[in-house]
């Protein structure tokens, strides 16, 4: 990306790369717990906040390097920021335990129960996109509606658009602490939502925070919006993201079965793609409609996928027995039955 004659081939490298990452890093976090264990849902809380923490920091340095010295040494820091991450991951590798490290799989079939958990996975995948469709435009047309509606002029000085993205990265890291404590503080009293609920309160959070957009068209009768009106933005979907993600990311990693783990967590992964195709789309209509009109369209498509897990996690609940714990027996689809 540095150099405008390889554009299309480090397209091609990120598409593969990113699929390659996204599908593999997560079940090697699954692996680490057992499938009942309760720190896997915080396991994916940290990573998704150590992730963040380099969303943070990109934005920052690419986003000074890009209107200092122009994009190409923006794109060039972060490769060099990828190789760091590469060789920090292979040194890692030997911390890991060794059957985790050096762990052989035979090639299995999978049995009916384990098709059939494999099958409603993949039905959550499109619903679970409506989530990735408003998420998405935070990396696409907010950056313009940024840049056309909100005061980024400081006397002499504006703040450059992707400064606010960061923000994407920082909240998290905030949050999450908070977020993992507050479920303590409900489980102690028998009041954790469960996966789909978390899920569908991610969805709703973040559909209202976009939703909240499009409303400082009628806040601000037209004129450029607040900085403060943007961050409530972020730190709104942040909360969202957190209810919302890393619970996605433990539910498919600890109900997929074993032999197609990383596959079904690469499946996962197609939501987020399929979200951003949606995405883009819509994006074409962002000069067509009014803030108000667009932010509601994505807020809307959110919260129906919000709406969605909790019917679907109400149904799910029904084949529960009562006395299963929330946090392992949340599914009639687990590989084991809930003892």
């Amino acid at each position: 990306m540095a150099f405008d004659a390889s554009f299309l081939l480090a397209l091609l490298l990120l598409i593969c790369g990113a699929g390659l990452l996204r599908g593999n890093l997560p079940p090697q976090i699954g692996e680490l717990y057992a499938e009942d264990d309760r720190r896997r849902a915080t396991a994916f809380q940290v990573y998704g906040a150590v992730v963040n923490l380099g969303a943070f920091i990109a934005p920052l340095v690419t986003g000074a390097l890009g209107q200092a010295y122009g994009w190409h040494a923006g794109f060039a820091f972060a490769g060099f920021g990828m190789l760091l991450g590469l060789i920090v991951y292979r040194l890692g590798r030997r911390e890991l335990p060794d059957n985790i490290r050096r762990r052989e799989r035979a090639r299995v079939s999978l049995t009916g129960h384990e098709r059939s958990v494999v099958l409603f996975l993949l039905l959550l995948v499109p619903i679970c996109s409506l989530f990735w469709i408003a998420q998405s435009q935070v990396w696409n047309t907010y950056n313009l509606w940024v840049r056309d509606h909100v005061m980024l002029r400081f006397g002499n000085w504006t703040m450059p658009v992707p400064w606010l993205q960061s923000l994407d990265g920082l909240a998290p890291l905030v949050f999450i602490p908070v977020v993992i404590l507050f479920w303590r503080w409900q489980a102690r009293r028998n009041q954790e939502p469960g996966e789909f609920t978390k899920m569908a309160i991610g969805c709703l959070l973040f559909g209202l925070s976009t939703f909240w957009l499009g409303c400082a068209q009628w806040a601000f009768a037209g004129a450029r919006a607040p900085l403060l009106w943007a961050v409530a933005f972020h730190v709104g979907s942040n909360i969202g993201w957190i209810y919302f993600q890393p619970t996605a990311l433990a539910l498919f990693s600890r109900l997929a079965p074993r032999s197609v783990n990383a596959t079904i967590m690469g499946c996962y992964a197609l939501s987020v793609s399929l979200g951003g195709i949606v995405s883009g789309r819509l994006g074409g209509f962002y000069e067509r409609l009014s803030p108000f009109q667009f932010w509601s369209v994505h807020a809307a498509l959110c919260a129906s996928g919000g709406v969605a897990l909790f019917l679907i996690g109400n149904f799910v609940r029904s084949y529960v027995r009562p006395e299963a714990p929330a946090m392992v027996a949340v599914s009639p689809l687990r590989r084991e039955p809930a003892q």
